[in-house]
């Protein structure tokens, strides 16, 4: 007999979509993942962070493995400064032998190392233009990526220290998080999900009283 729901039906054309020879598939999983309007995290969550684009203040002091973009005009013909440059685990940039090799620039923001930039190409050119910026802070690779909720309530992004979100929703901890890498980075914006609801299975097994 072929109940009202239209379970029976259902079943016949999944076997008739499926073929000879093919089996059939098991019942989809229903979607266990949090609600992000209802859902609050909880340790040990596993939060996703989505950032596909953070800019450095102008007063980001510039790390080991940094990437700078230097422009430099007045250069000598055929040895150029131009380009990106990685900060090596020294700490320092290459500009070749032309130019002195090693130029030091951890710690330094970009206008200061245009300014020890520009006095090292003129001990070799006449009055250099010198243009530094970081197109790529180290830091901020520890943003973007999953992170565990831990014991205390917060999440770590690396340098840039944590950020409480225990108790907030996703669109909460969005907001957190965004007001916390305004501290370092030019108009952050973030994505967060939950990608591991854990407390959500450690709440389930606790005895009740």
């Amino acid at each position: 007999m072929v109940r009202a729901d239209g379970t029976v039906i259902g079943l016949v054309l999944a076997v008739l979509a499926a073929g000879p020879g093919c089996q059939i598939a098991s019942p989809s999983r229903v979607d266990d993942r949090p609600v992000a309007g209802s859902y609050r995290v909880g340790a040990p969550d596993v939060l996703r962070i989505d950032a596909p684009r953070l800019v450095p203040l102008p007063t980001h002091q510039i790390a080991p493995e940094d990437s700078l973009y230097v422009l430099a005009r007045g250069t000598l013909d055929g040895v150029p400064v131009n380009g990106l440059y990685t900060v090596g685990t020294g700490g320092a940039i290459d500009l070749g032998p032309t130019y002195g090799g090693l130029l030091p620039v951890v710690g330094k923001t970009a206008s200061q190392v245009e300014k020890v930039l520009t006095e090292r190409l003129a001990a070799v050119v006449e009055q250099p233009e010198v243009s530094v910026c970081v197109a790529h802070a180290c830091a901020t690779d520890a943003v973007g990526g999953e992170h565990l909720v831990r014991p205390d309530g917060t999440v770590r992004l690396g340098s840039y220290g944590v950020v409480p979100v225990a108790g907030k929703s996703p669109s909460q901890v969005e907001a957190a998080v965004v007001a916390h890498l305004r501290r370092f980075l030019h108009q952050p914006a973030v994505r967060v999900t939950v990608s591991a609801p854990n407390s959500q299975a450690v709440a389930g097994s606790r005895p009740r009283p």
